[in-house]
């Protein structure tokens, strides 16, 4: 147990985890479960990378206001996935990766 005591008080100062696997695996899930433990167990929030945030994007949907009853434009954020960005979108994150190791920024 790398997270909690008392494994945490013999692991190296920094590590990285990487989750891999099939979309749905609930990798971002693991992701933050990792997070949410080692912040309750007295570290600092890890920065978490993830590839869905490349391909998250601002679109504009109308909703119905439950309070007037009239459709309201709102901006959100979806998921779309682009199959031809995925090696340029690998890419950046892997470039990310090494500049947050080269500036010591994780934990």
């Amino acid at each position: 147990e790398l997270l909690r005591r008392p494994g945490r008080l013999s692991r190296p100062d920094r590590i990285a985890v990487i989750l891999r696997g099939l979309p749905g695996a609930g990798k971002s899930r693991v992701a933050r479960t990792l997070r949410d433990i080692e912040v309750a167990n007295g570290g600092e929030a890890p920065r978490v990378l993830s590839m869905d945030d490349y391909f998250l994007q601002e679109v504009e949907v109308t909703k119905r206001c439950e309070e007037t009853g009239r459709d309201v434009k709102e901006s959100e954020m979806q998921y779309v996935f682009e199959a031809e960005m995925e090696s340029i979108y690998k890419a950046s994150a892997l470039k990310a990766f090494r500049r947050t190791v080269d500036a010591g920024l994780y934990k």
